[in-house]
């Protein structure tokens, strides 16, 4: 039969205390409705800890309690976890034990655990608690509230806000607990309800004390309080400075004492008082406008010296202003209490003066007076019918075709004209050569010439009259055949030489010391000068022109010997002024002669109205010198240029600096080098060089001019006794001056003033005799940027007057070692005047140019002494060697400076046009 399944109800019970320390436990009342089938005896109680999940069940009720009023049965249960949910259903069982169904299932919710354990922090000043998220501990409704901190240092415990009871510390029982007040001015505290007070019994008033502060420095009490003043005594008020005056103290505070007054009633000094002193400066007041009290003057500013100074007024009104110097300017007009340059300048070709006697022909050109060679054709005239006619060309004046007195034969001498008429020259005397292989004549066209004989003519020895043959110029006997030895090697035998000088025949050297040497007629007449062995052969000049193929023969004659070496010169005239010649000499060798390179012989003008061009160097040395790394190359480039005339500004040999550089033992080694090295000018060139200071003797080497005299054979005669010496070269007058210092020009001494009056001489004799350029070349620097003016002053005076007198157009000079060049420089005092055109100088109206070129080869170069360019200066370089060269021509001097770069090259440095 089918049971009825049991139907429970369940009610909540008290909660217990924890019995165990496991777990908290709890009992509850378990109510349920009991079954009403009566086979019911007991029923079984299965709890769990998850829902629908029990183990076996835990209680076995074996009777089935009674029902209460409500139909309620009810069993305790016991032992329940407190603090988790507990899931508890029951089933009914009968005598069998046979079971019911599970009953509705029931939750008993886990209980929070404060209201098992209770709230108690032991806190006096918290209240506490139990929440549904736990025990709350709040200290709010106790804050203030007495307590006790269990601290016997407290008193007066209250409870804090954040739950915690304190006391205020107490800070004494007694007065002498008290420390010292910070103030000691207040007097000692005292001990109140546990506290220290300030006492009663403050110090007396103006008793010492300390405020702590730096800045006061009179301290006392007043009225128990320190107070800090800022001085108790003047001395305390005084800061060292008189400059103030002398503070005093008032009412304990500082008092500024009175200022010292600094003025000196000079509206141009700023009036200062500093370090107890006035001072009065300047400085601060310069260009400020002041008053000078001088109603001669205008615009008065403040100067640098603390003056007030004004400009000098020159006029009020125009006719105040005299006439201009240079009357074409027009007259002046009075601007600003200045006279300036009017506006009215008089007309294009009006006549004036610019004080020049050189010129002619003096007019009005735009305002400004330029003076011209001429102004018509008589003007050029000098008076010579043999100069031909002169004309005046654009106003300089150009020379005529001049006489021609030549027959075409040198043989009968040379013609020339005197008095306007042809004269017969000397006819030629040729020497009479006694070399058996010459024959020496007179060539109409060549002059004297000696005519070697073909090698292998017969001819007679000297010495022995056999029978010889001629070869290279040397009878040579017929060599003689011995009985021919059967045991010797066979070779071709050497013809014996024989000399009639029997110490000189064994004497072999090539030729040396090849130079051309400068006289009278160097155009196109040079005489040529070497060493060489006194040898029976002799020596022999050949030369052709370059484009030739044949040399022509000369047979030299000796003008000097010393033992077996002999001076040989050869004079060829009548070269063709358009030609370039090559030509060599011998020496001798065992077995034949030996020739020197072929040197260039370049003719000049073979008139007065022909061009050619000149070089200048200075300051050279020896190319083995540290100091003279490019002296070499400098001398190279000359001999490329092809001049017939090379001039010298002193400065070659250095031995100084040869000897310091180990390049030389001594100074006459040095010269010797350095003679061989200038060769290539020398030797290709006339070489006309003037003497620097490093070739005169001193005590730091001893170099003499007699080492040069060689290239000075035209100084030192008794028409040169002061060692300048002159010449002309074509059309140009050259004046080489000796000054190596200058001390030998300068107008202080008797001989300055004689060289001086010497050096008038000449140029006033060349402008008199027609000269249409004149160019003087000298050692010292008259303008230098390595020189101040005031050195040199004096001497540019004396000699600027004879230079502008005499209408000079060119100075070189080379005693420095850098490149200068000057403005056009006129008047006595030799001063730059307007630059029209700046690479273009008329000499007339502008004035003399000065060239300093003193780097030809020495690269030794330092700053210059003057950093800024003087007013005088146009252009400077003092970076790289150079040399000049000038072409000359009737219409201009063409000056070009060529420069060598760092690797050797050439490089134009400088131009300028000299009309």
């Amino acid at each position: 039969m089918a049971r009825s399944a049991l139907v429970l109800a369940l009610a909540l019970g008290g909660l217990l205390p924890a019995a165990f320390a496991r777990a908290q436990l709890r009992n509850v009342d378990l109510a349920f409705r009991p079954p009403t089938d009566t086979r019911v005896v007991g029923f079984h109680v299965y709890i769990g800890s998850v829902s629908h999940t029990y183990a076996d069940y835990r209680d076995n009720i074996n009777f089935i309690p009674p029902a209460d009023g409500s139909g309620n049965a009810h069993y305790a249960l016991t032992g329940l976890e407190q603090f988790a949910n507990v899931y508890i259903s029951l089933k009914s069982y009968d005598a069998q034990g046979a079971e019911s169904a599970f009953s509705n299932e029931i939750v008993i919710p886990a209980q929070e655990n404060c209201l098992v354990t209770g709230c108690n922090d032991n806190n006096s000043c918290t209240t506490d608690t139990c929440t549904p998220t736990g025990c709350k501990y709040d200290p709010a409704p106790n804050v203030g509230a007495t307590c006790d901190d269990g601290s016997a240092m407290t008193f007066n415990d209250t409870c804090q806000s954040n739950g915690t009871c304190s006391g205020p510390i107490a800070q004494c029982n007694a007065n002498s607990d008290c420390p010292a007040p910070a103030d000691v001015c207040a007097g000692p505290q005292v001990c109140v309800a546990h506290m220290c007070q300030p006492g009663t019994t403050p110090k007396p008033d103006n008793t010492t004390c300390n405020d702590g502060s730096a800045a006061t420095k009179f301290d006392v009490c007043r009225s128990g309080v320190g107070r800090g003043f800022a001085c108790g005594t003047d001395a305390q008020c005084s800061d060292g400075e008189a400059c103030n005056g002398a503070e005093r103290c008032v009412n304990n505070a500082c008092v500024a004492g009175t200022p010292m007054v600094c003025n000196d009633n000079n509206s141009c000094t700023t009036d200062t008082c500093s370090a107890s002193a006035c001072k009065f400066d300047p400085a601060p007041r310069r260009g400020v406008t002041c008053d000078d009290g001088n109603t001669m003057t205008f615009s008065d500013m403040c100067q640098s010296n603390g003056t007030c100074a004004g400009t000098i007024a020159q006029c009020n009104v125009d006719s105040d202003c005299g006439a201009p110097a240079d009357l074409c300017a027009g007259p002046r007009a009075c601007v600003a209490h200045m006279c300036q340059p009017g506006t009215t300048p008089a007309p294009d070709n009006t006549t004036c003066n610019d004080g020049n006697a050189t010129t002619k022909f003096d007019v009005c050109k735009s305002g400004a007076c330029r003076g011209f060679a001429c102004g018509n054709d008589s003007q050029c005239s000098d008076g010579q019918a043999c100069n031909g006619a002169e004309r005046c060309v654009n106003n300089a004046c150009v020379a005529g075709t001049p006489m021609v007195c030549n027959d075409g034969n040198q043989c009968n001498g040379m013609e020339s004209c005197v008095g306007s008429a042809c004269v017969a020259g000397t006819p030629m005397q040729c020497p009479v050569d006694d070399g058996p292989c010459f024959d020496s004549f007179c060539d109409p066209m060549q002059g004297c010439k000696v005519q070697v004989h073909p090698d292998g003519e017969t001819c007679s020895t000297a010495m022995s009259g056999s029978t010889g043959q001629c070869a290279s110029g040397v009878c040579v006997p017929m060599p003689t055949t011995p009985p021919p030895d059967p045991n010797a090697p066979t070779h071709e035998p050497r013809p014996p030489v024989t000399s009639p000088n029997a110490s000189c025949s064994n004497v072999f050297a090539a030729a040396s010391d090849v130079r051309q040497e400068l006289s009278e007629g160097s155009e196109t007449t040079r005489k040529m000068v070497w060493s060489a062995p006194m040898h029976p052969m002799g020596s022999v000049f050949q030369y052709r022109l370059e484009s030739e193929v044949v040399w022509h023969s000369l047979r030299a004659v000796a003008q000097k010997q010393n033992a077996c070496t002999g001076e040989y010169a050869v004079t060829l005239r009548g070269m063709q002024p358009t030609s370039r010649y090559r030509y060599r000499v011998s020496g001798a060798a065992p077995s034949s002669r030996v020739w020197t390179e072929g040197y260039l012989l370049t003719p000049g003008p073979g008139s007065p109205a022909g061009k050619f061009k000149f070089a200048f160097f200075a300051s050279n040395g020896l190319a083995g010198s540290a100091q003279s790394t490019q002296a070499g190359l400098v001398l190279d480039q000359i001999r490329r240029g092809h001049f017939p005339l090379v001039l010298g500004g002193g400065g070659y040999a250095l031995s100084n600096e040869a000897i310091a550089a180990g390049v030389a033992t001594n100074a006459a080694q040095a010269v010797a080098m350095w003679k061989d090295q200038a060769s290539l000018v020398t030797a290709n060139s006339l070489f006309a060089p003037t003497l620097g200071d490093t070739e005169v003797a001193s005590f730091a080497h001893a170099e003499t001019a007699s080492d040069y005299s060689e290239y000075m054979l035209l100084a030192g005669t008794p028409q040169t006794p002061y060692g300048s010496y002159s010449y002309d070269f074509g059309a140009t007058h050259f004046l080489a001056v000796n000054a190596p210092d200058l001390g030998t020009i300068h107008p202080s001494t008797a001989a300055g003033l004689a060289h001086l009056a010497w050096l008038d001489a000449d140029l006033t004799a060349a402008r008199a005799h027609g000269a249409r350029w004149i160019v003087v070349y000298m050692h010292s620097d008259l303008f230098s940027s390595d020189k101040t003016d005031a050195s040199v002053q004096t001497v540019r005076t004396a000699l600027g007057a004879i230079l502008t007198k005499n209408g000079v157009n060119l100075v070189l000079s080379g005693e420095g070692d850098s490149y200068e060049r000057t403005k056009p420089l006129r008047g006595n005092t030799l001063v730059p005047g307007p630059v029209l055109v700046p690479d273009e100088v008329t000499t007339a109206t502008d004035g003399v140019v000065f060239v300093r070129a003193g780097s030809g080869g020495r690269t030794a170069f330092t700053p210059w002494l003057r950093t800024a360019p003087p007013a005088w200066s146009a252009f400077r370089d003092n970076t790289h060697a150079a040399y000049v060269q000038v072409t000359v021509s009737p219409k201009q001097l063409l000056l070009t400076t060529y420069a060598l770069d760092e690797t050797g090259k050439r490089i134009v440095l400088d131009t300028l046009k000299i009309f």
